[in-house]
């Protein structure tokens, strides 16, 4: 039985988080692009930066999941209290990024 504070996920959860994600991700993609043409950036310059940051985050995503694994599943990131942490799903209309 689902307890009220901590609904059981769905498939239609997951998807409903999938696609904010998607939205958002493509808002910031599109800022992003703007900003970069408005100011001229070193495109060459931005691309190596923004690869070693993602290779930064990358190892320490890979940090925090082997750290993880060995903390309960009550605390540890796929916890219910983690995951309802950010909040029900939402896109507001006409947001440029985070908008609201």
């Amino acid at each position: 039985m689902s307890n009220p504070k901590n609904p059981e996920l769905t498939i239609d959860m997951l998807a409903s988080d999938i696609r904010q994600l998607a939205y958002e991700v493509n808002n910031i993609a599109i800022t992003t692009s703007a900003l970069v043409e408005l100011l001229s950036v070193d495109k060459d310059k931005l691309k190596n930066t923004a690869q070693q940051i993602f290779e930064s985050a990358v190892a320490n995503a890979a940090e925090q999941q082997s750290e993880a694994e060995e903390e309960t599943p009550e605390s540890g990131p796929l916890s219910a209290e983690n995951i309802n942490a950010s909040g029900p799903s939402t896109h507001p209309e006409n947001a440029a990024i985070f908008g609201g």
